[in-house]
């Protein structure tokens, strides 16, 4: 509750308006005009003074003057006697907030207390803002930054800067050594720097890490803290341990000391830190989204090249690791090949079959795509197809023969519309062969070239299925037969020996019926 003050209360304040004043949430307090006794009185608590110049109070700028240098912050109104204009322009210019003229009525009183609070509220607003401005355009400068370390760096200048302290540091929790790291500072040993590890709950930092809460120790009330055993810099006058909050996480601690006799800390000086590192962290937000923007953005680009834009950006959305690991995995696998592109290649113009070869790979792109098929590579005239990873499939197998069956189609009536060009192409045709068994997929390579890829036996069945087959065929082996469960009609040719095999494979072929 705060107070309000009356001096020489004369029928200033009749017992009704004290009623008013005390149901607004005001203590009132009656005193003479003596200067003695008012200084005392007028403490923290006391927010406004009524000073009575009629009948006795002449002085009364003067008890107001004397009153404010005790408290700065006192606000005060001014009851004259009508007609006295000079008096009422020196209580202006001595500070009064409002100037009444004798007799005051209860609601007039009441009235002028309102205002001087309201336009009391909207100044120390404004000073609040005046104040706290010039951090904010500070704060431009940690958005400027374009790394992490800058940001840190800029931060410990901006507190050194703004506190005109001789130590500043900036620590932040490391997570594979679960401790305290200094990572940017001013007016430290870099010897010092290097050896400083602090777990937390350790020492003053690491406790205001661990709990969330900052330490102002200033020298004359230190050893009234929690934190009196944990001092070990007696030359200090003061210093402050401000937690670093990032998405309501403490993720470090700023340190400020100050070694200049007299030097103390306050709660405005936490209000500062907050706002400074409140903006540290905006910006360090802002660096590690443009980062992680720009690292989706090169996943989906390598993405594209196997699966379909909205499989990639489904993939990358998930988050899943997809570049930086391989796993062994049971998948499904369709290798096409056109058959007699030799002869293909001996007859038509090397323009001509480019343009062919794209027409082919786009509509290969397009089927494997829509039945969200890995497009593993393209191999000269033959395209190496993965079903089940990286996105899950139910039935991985019945999306590799139902693309093979679209594919077969497809081929024959871009033969047919070839065929205008030169007949050698009714001379061709499209293989498939469809395998299924553990295989590796993942990124194979060097540091400068990666492929994200699959490999394993399963592999070279399909493509030994598909370039030994006979023209047009669609075969699969047992494993991949069995995976069907009799969803497509299937002819059994037995068990064949494979180019490059050791063993005999069991072959299914797709029926034309």
């Amino acid at each position: 509750m705060s107070s309000i003050l009356v001096v020489n209360d004369n029928n200033v304040i009749t017992p009704r308006c004290e009623e008013m004043l005390q149901a607004l949430g005001h203590e009132v307090i009656f005193s003479s005009g003596n200067s003695d006794f008012l200084h005392p009185v007028a403490g923290d608590a006391v927010r406004l003074v009524i000073i009575n110049t009629v009948n006795g109070c002449e002085n009364g700028i003067d008890i107001f003057r004397s009153l404010r240098v005790k408290n700065p912050a006192l606000h005060g109104i001014l009851i004259v006697q009508k007609g006295d204009f000079e008096l009422v322009v020196a209580a202006m210019n001595s500070g009064f907030n409002k100037v009444c003229v004798h007799p005051v009525e209860c609601n007039e009183l009441r009235q002028a207390i309102l205002d001087v609070f309201k336009n009391a509220g909207v100044r120390e607003e404004v000073a609040r803002m005046n104040a706290l401005l010039p951090l904010y355009r500070l704060g431009q400068k940690l958005l400027r930054a374009v790394t992490e370390d800058e940001v840190y760096d800029e931060l410990a200048g901006i507190i050194q800067q703004e506190f005109e302290a001789p130590t500043v540091s900036v620590m932040m929790f490391d997570e594979g050594l679960g401790s305290l790291k200094i990572v940017a500072h001013r007016g430290l040993d870099q010897h010092y720097i290097d050896s400083v590890e602090i777990h937390p709950g350790e020492r003053i930092a690491g406790k205001v890490f661990a709990t969330n809460i900052p330490a102002i120790l200033n020298r004359d009330s230190q050893s009234q803290t929690s934190y009196r055993s944990l001092l070990v810099r007696p030359e200090l006058s003061a210093s402050i341990s401000f937690p670093i909050v990032s998405q309501d996480k403490v993720v470090g601690v700023i340190n400020v000391s100050e070694t200049e006799s007299g030097c103390r800390f306050t709660e405005s000086d936490l209000e500062m830190l907050s706002i400074i590192s409140d903006q540290a962290m905006m910006a360090i937000g802002n660096i590690r989204s443009m980062q992680e923007r720009e690292e989706q953005g090169r996943v989906r680009t390598l993405l594209e090249q196997y699966v379909s834009p909205e499989v990639s950006k489904m993939l990358v959305e998930s988050r899943q690791d997809l570049m930086d690991v391989g796993s062994i995995q049971d998948l499904t696998v369709l290798f096409a090949d056109i058959r007699s592109f030799t002869l293909l290649v001996q007859q038509i113009s090397p323009k001509h079959l480019r343009e062919f070869l794209n027409i082919f790979f786009e509509l290969l792109t397009s089927v494997v795509f829509a039945h969200k098929g890995m497009l593993d590579k393209f191999m000269g005239d033959a395209a190496l197809v993965v079903f089940g990873a990286p996105v899950s499939l139910d039935t991985p197998t019945f999306a590799a023969v139902s693309v093979a069956r679209e594919l077969v189609a497809k081929f024959k009536d871009l033969q047919r519309s070839w065929a205008e060009v030169d007949p050698v192409f009714m001379q061709i045709s499209l293989g498939v062969g469809i395998s299924r068994g553990p295989l590796f997929l993942g990124n194979l390579g060097s540091a400068k070239r990666v492929d994200y890829t699959v490999i394993g036996t399963e592999v070279n069945i399909s493509q030994r299925l598909a370039s030994e087959m006979d023209v047009g065929q669609v075969l699969l082996t047992q494993r991949a037969y069995e995976n069907l469960e009799g969803a497509f009609s299937f002819d059994p040719l037995g068990p064949r020996l494979l180019r490059g095999m050791t063993t005999m494979v069991d072959v299914y072929k797709l029926s034309n019926h």
